[in-house]
């Protein structure tokens, strides 16, 4: 697929127990046991592959990550748990109680639909009509009445088109159930069992249940719903002689009860089997029957509508009951659904990470734990485009070499046994400073087999603290060092942009030259290193062999970086109630000092691709 470079992904550390590892293994895998999976408590001491098939899964962006201040741990919507808080209408804003989603459907029980054509919101409109008047006063032979109907302002759809109209702009909702209910299914009747006789309590479902005296050919949705709840519950109280149906699950003696029914060293004797439950037989136990000659009419009215006067099939799915509409002339408004808002729990401890104000109209948080805050925000560019000034960039001709070195770097062209530099630099969102202890194997390679050399100049450096900006800025030592290295960079640069050899010479010689186990630059709360990368021209024969058996893709050649973070920084011990802490950090808390914590965790740079192999 098409990325664009370079990126940085963070990887979350939870881990899929419920799947077995040999049904989430690669299929070549080594013979040495030493590289066979690991589990979770292993995994810390092994270096992360991005190339695996389950590195897909674990790998996020930052803004996409959640941070748990009890685990201190990342946690990605994969091990988060949703909890909804409310339902509320997304036209209207009215909030829905909990028992009015599950009585209507999840809709909005106002006057909120939506066109069942472009489904764009209805609006109510009302309609004059004149009727005479009674009263033999001269005043006036005939006064005005209102009818109100729904109409799309996109679309010119209308109601009326079903003769659908109603008698107050309120409870459209209701009017319109009403309407629905009044009317025949096709060619069938309205149903003389409504679906709330069907819902009875399991005590009266032992009862025989009435069924209507003429059922109708082709009954309607509530109609069938209804004959085959009552004809299924009939036929569990007859078969289950164990009456265990009216169990409540909640309570520690239904529990005992089913335990010892299923207790394997029980002597009592054996149960007897229940016997089997039969189907449905008759239409009115909920039998539908296929009418071949209905299908011959509408067989026969899609020849003659033909394509216009069809639907398609996202307008029947939106459709409450979508049994039996075929035509545009079935369609009916479709009410609003529902929306929610949702909060987030860690699945390890429960704490809450995420969570919103219940209100509809709030876009408040009472709890919102992200990432950002906590884990340093890494990024990777290219030395040369990274350390030209965009100021510098517009002030000199494009035939300059300042110009090739800042906008001719190609992300998609990295060359073998060719050394690039890339400046990573780390940003601390912490108030305290941290130390920063970077890892890298030695090698990376492509999915293709290519492998790289990357070295990191200056593995171990410190960050300081996401204070104040005026406190760098009223820092005289830190200002006086940041202006003479912004003049030595300015000089050097300009004298480059100049073209001629002697002043080329002049500058190579002033410019800066990155050295081993030194900070490129540093300010208030971020540090820049430089990470050296060369690809290597040989192919691993591996990784070659598996990518032409199936995995091969146009994302082959992308140069992808694991890098181990590990952060160490000291906080006030006043608490976030972490129940895994000693005592001797509990009398820290007490006696205000600080404590020392640290942080680990995986991130995955994508480089860019490389050619020329």
């Amino acid at each position: 697929m098409a990325q664009s470079f370079p990126y940085t992904y963070y990887r979350c550390p939870c881990v899929d127990t419920s799947t077995p590892t040999s049904a989430v293994a690669p299929p070549n895998l080594p013979s040495d046991p030493s590289s066979a999976p690991v589990e979770q408590d292993e995994e810390e001491g092994h270096t992360f592959d991005p190339l695996s098939p389950r590195a897909n899964f674990s790998l996020f962006p930052l803004e996409h990550l959640l941070y748990c201040t009890e685990c201190h741990e990342i946690r990605c919507p994969r091990c988060t748990m949703e909890e909804i808080i409310s339902y509320y209408c997304p036209n209207c804003l009215f909030e829905a109680g909990s028992s009015s989603v599950k009585e209507h459907g999840n809709r909005c029980i106002r006057n909120c639909f939506n066109c069942p054509t472009c489904t764009a919101p209805l609006s109510v409109n009302a309609m004059e009509m004149e009727r005479s008047n009674g009263s033999d006063t001269g005043s006036s032979a005939s006064e005005q009445s209102h009818q109100y109907f729904l109409s799309c302002p996109y679309c010119n759809w209308s109601s009326l088109e079903i003769d659908m109209d109603f008698k107050s702009p309120q409870n459209i909702y209701h009017q319109f159930t009403k309407f629905y209910r009044s009317q025949p299914d096709l060619e069938s009747k309205p149903s003389q069992v409504s679906p709330t006789e069907a819902m009875e309590t399991p005590t009266q479902a032992t009862t025989p249940v009435q069924q209507p005296p003429t059922p109708t050919a082709h009954p309607t949705d509530q109609e069938h719903y209804a004959r085959l709840t009552a004809f299924l519950r009939t036929q569990i109280s007859d078969t289950d002689t164990n009456s265990y149906n009216d169990i409540n699950f909640s309570s520690p003696s239904s529990i005992t009860r089913l335990m010892h029914l299923y207790n394997p060293s029980s002597k009592k004797a054996a149960l007897q089997k229940p016997a089997l439950m039969r189907e449905a037989q008759k239409q009115n136990e909920g039998l539908v029957v296929q009418d071949l000659e209905r299908d011959q009419k509408r067989i026969q009215e899609i020849r003659f509508r033909g394509w216009d006067g069809t639907i398609s099939l996202s307008q029947r799915s939106q459709q409450q009951h979508p049994r039996n509409i075929h035509f545009d002339t079935d369609l009916r408004p479709v009410p609003t659904l529902l929306i929610c808002k949702r909060s987030k729990r860690c699945r390890t401890c429960r704490s809450v990470l995420f969570r919103p104000e219940s209100k509809p109209t709030s876009t408040r948080f009472k709890i919102k734990l992200l990432a950002l805050e906590k884990i340093p925000r890494l990024s990777l560019r290219a030395l040369n485009a990274a350390t030209v000034p965009a100021a510098l960039i517009t002030s000199v001709p494009s035939s300059s070499p300042l110009i090739t070195a800042a906008q001719g770097f190609d992300y998609n062209a990295l060359k073998p046994l060719k050394p690039t530099l890339f400046l990573l630099t780390l940003s601390n969102p912490l108030e305290d400073p941290v130390k920063v202890t970077l890892a890298t194997p030695g090698v990376s390679k492509t999915a293709a087999g290519v492998e790289s050399k990357v070295t990191i100049l200056c593995p171990q450096f410190e960050v300081g603290a996401n204070t104040d900006v005026w406190d760098e800025a009223l820092n005289p030592s830190t200002r006086d060092k940041e202006r003479e290295r912004e003049a030595k960079r300015r000089s050097a640069l300009l004298t480059l942009s100049s073209g001629s050899a002697e002043s080329m010479a002049e500058a190579q010689a002033g410019v800066r030259q990155a050295e081993a186990g030194k900070i490129w630059s540093s300010g208030r709360n971020w540090t820049s290193v430089i990470v050296e990368v060369v690809p290597n021209p040989t192919i691993d024969p591996s990784a070659k062999s598996r990518s032409s058996k199936g995995r091969g893709n146009e994302d082959d050649d992308v140069l992808e970086i694991p890098v181990f973070v590990r952060m160490e920084y000291e906080a006030d011990a006043h608490g976030d109630g972490d129940a895994r802490l000693d005592d001797s950090t509990s009398s820290a808390r007490r006696r205000g000092e600080k404590e020392k914590l640290e942080e680990a965790f995986w991130c995955v740079f994508g480089v860019g691709r490389v050619v020329g192999l």
